[in-house]
């Protein structure tokens, strides 16, 4: 484990196989002073770093494989003193994200009818042989869906105990998250792996996993011909960003656009694919998207792929960046996209 303390605010936690000293100029993009103990063991190296800002899935630089690290916000379990005014409530809304609409009100160029109840992310057909939703799902689409009061009761074992699907009440309260009646557009953070998974199967969908049908492996997260997820994001293995393989600052919601929230899905054009994955958007930053690949099946603590980097990365982060984090992490800059079955 290696835990990072900024000056304000919780400790961040990163998951690592292997750390060492000569890692720290790579991952941390700082400000301030730093003190660094480093105690070795025959397992694994152990790294306390105090530091001043440092951005959810983005610090900089690459890591070793398998981390997660929490976000410039706090984690879920801070409130966010002195954040926007407004109760986020149990719902999707964060204060209002908007009831969920009928199929007439479906964006036409980035959502459709699902089986005439409601509206939910366009499935995109893709070049890999897997169609793909063409944005991140957004608050509006979850909370019609919740508006329908889905039962718990349909979950894999490993997500029993899961109680509830309703996004994490103090999480959606974090300053960060977008608050008040325009965020309808904004992809729905707050939520867990097993929150995510049963919704796209509600959908008539999955939660993106490996090409084919069924859960990546985890270690085949990061091989274009085996993961859908990767294999959009890179354009079938073509690209080391989602728009190219020359880093463009700016052309999706991470750090360097500024805005230190997410936006409406879509709203960055230039943050989607090459021919054959073009309208698919946002496979980097704003919100690190979940995945169906997974170590194990064991329940909350099993570790899942996150990917893409959020709004508060440092955009360098790549298609390949190897984040992960527990089955029952929730964050306010987390979300997810559905595949189309297999």
């Amino acid at each position: 484990m290696l835990t990072v303390a900024p000056t304000e605010g919780p400790a961040i936690s990163f998951r690592t196989q292997t750390a060492t000293a000569a890692l720290i100029p790579a991952l941390v993009v700082f400000s301030g002073s730093i003190s660094v103990l480093v105690m070795l063991t025959t397992a694994r190296t152990f790294i306390a770093l105090s530091l001043a800002g440092c951005w959810a899935l983005g610090c900089g630089g690459s890591v070793t494989e398998g981390h997660e690290l929490g976000g410039p916000g706090g984690s879920s379990q801070d409130a966010a003193a002195g954040g926007s005014t407004g109760s986020a409530g149990g719902s999707s809304s964060g204060g209002s994200g908007g009831a969920g609409a009928a199929c007439g009100a479906c964006g036409a160029e980035l959502e459709q009818c699902w089986n005439q109840e409601r509206c939910v992310a366009k499935l995109v057909p893709v070049a890999g042989g897997f169609s793909i939703d063409a944005t991140e799902v957004t608050r509006s689409q979850y909370q019609a869906w919740l508006d329908t009061k889905p039962s718990t009761s349909a979950q894999p074992p490993y997500c029993s105990w899961n109680s509830t699907f309703e996004p994490d009440s103090v999480c959606m309260m974090t300053s960060v998250v977008c608050k008040g009646q325009g965020c309808g557009r904004h992809p729905q953070v707050c939520m867990d792996w097993c929150d995510a998974y049963v919704y796209c199967a509600a959908s008539g969908k999955r939660l993106c996993g490996k090409i084919g049908g069924g859960p990546a492996g985890f270690y085949d997260a990061m091989i274009p011909a085996a993961d859908q997820w990767h294999n959009a994001c890179t354009s079938g293995g073509l690209n080391d960003y989602t728009y190219g393989n020359t880093y463009a600052a700016d052309t999706c919601n991470g750090a360097e656009h500024g805005v230190n929230t997410t936006v409406e899905v879509g709203s960055m054009p230039g943050c989607t694919g090459a021919d054959g994955y073009a309208g698919v958007f946002d496979l980097t930053g704003n919100v690190v998207e979940l995945e169906d690949a997974c170590d194990s099946t064991n329940g909350p603590d099993d570790d899942c792929r996150l990917r893409g980097g959020s709004f508060g990365a440092i955009s360098q982060v790549r298609c390949d960046f190897p984040a992960s984090g527990p089955r029952d992490r929730s964050e306010f800059f987390i979300g997810w996209r559905c595949c189309g079955l297999p």
